[in-house]
């Protein structure tokens, strides 16, 4: 039976042991890094979508007002038509009437 002094392998422990802390700290490093990374893109995503999503809002805002304009500027100019000319509307008007009931009939 051999046995082997304490004092020859306590210091290799010691080695390994240094060695898996440094690789440890390494590895937290490392981690940190890559958060940060992550969490800094994310931030440029998330302005990004904050960007388009106001764009988006400012056409559907200026769609909107062209449209309320474009209703606006028809009805002025129907509103017009049938005050100069009463009896030609409502003989267009029931001859569209006529022609919904006559389509709708059929089915």
């Amino acid at each position: 039976m051999t046995i082997e002094p304490k004092s020859e392998s306590a210091p290799s422990d010691t080695v390994k042991d240094e060695k898996v802390k440094g690789w440890q700290a390494q590895a937290v490093d490392g981690a940190g890094t890559a958060v940060r990374a992550v969490e800094a893109e994310l931030a440029l995503a998330r302005a990004n979508m904050e960007a388009g999503l106001r764009n988006a809002r400012a056409q559907v805002r200026d769609a909107r007002v062209a449209a309320g304009e474009g209703v606006r500027h028809a009805a002025t100019a129907t509103h017009a038509y049938v005050s100069e000319n009463p009896w030609k509307a409502m003989v267009i008007a029931a001859a569209a009437g006529l022609v919904a009931a006559l389509l709708f009939r059929r089915r």
